[in-house]
């Protein structure tokens, strides 16, 4: 993918108006998914087309330093598109090798950022929070990975989201239900340790505000 970028880095036009045109037509194939992915990583105009509580991640996806962000989107592409609702563990598996590369602190960090940047507002007003059906499988994703580095901060943001509501019954199902799954781990044995995490200070100039 990142042969479809100009020589600074962004996206070239027909290229982004060529990828646009594969979920447009095909939006219920594997491949629409995985394009689908790559344009909410690096295309903003995609990212904002419909409101979404996921668009601080994409925001923040794009102004990370080259390697994180490098190291991000390999993740990233690695969302789960289906509709199970527990994750495989080969799944898992794949995710842990990546995290791995990317590293505890990094994906700590801005899964905390991420998840407490999402309104809460909906467990008391019972408002509807607005997310798109691809924001749904990040967001599903997201709180899936929590279920491999895990951190007491962490379990917080997460606990955080339950009882919220989103539009759409189908994502409101499937975001409750990774929340669920994600708590039903928090307290068996866990493969990496906790440790309490901040961002390392080179980066923080890097974050946009939360939305």
């Amino acid at each position: 993918m990142d042969r479809c970028k100009d020589t600074d880095g962004k996206p070239r036009a027909k290229t982004l108006e060529a990828l646009r045109g594969i979920v447009v037509h095909q939006p219920h194939s594997e491949t629409a998914g995985r394009v689908a992915i790559w344009l909410w990583m690096e295309d903003p105009e995609f990212a904002a087309r419909a409101e979404c509580a996921t668009a601080h991640m994409a925001a923040d996806l794009r102004a990370m330093q080259p390697e994180t962000r490098r190291l991000w989107r390999t993740l990233l592409l690695e969302a789960d598109l289906g509709r199970q609702e527990r994750p495989s563990r080969e799944w898992l598996e794949r995710c842990r090798k990546r995290m791995v590369q990317l590293g505890e602190p990094a994906f700590q960090h801005y899964a905390i950022r991420w998840l407490n940047a999402i309104p809460a507002s909906a467990r008391t007003a019972g408002e509807r929070l607005p997310i798109t059906r691809l924001g749904s499988h990040m967001l599903k994703s997201l709180l899936w990975w929590t279920t491999i580095a895990r951190n007491p901060h962490l379990d917080d943001a997460v606990v955080r989201l339950a009882g919220a509501r989103w539009e759409r019954a189908v994502r409101n199902r499937r975001i409750a239900g990774a929340v669920a799954f994600a708590v039903s781990q928090m307290h068996e044995a866990t493969q990496m340790p906790s440790v309490v995490i901040e961002a390392p200070e080179a980066e923080l100039q890097y974050l946009s505000p939360p939305i």
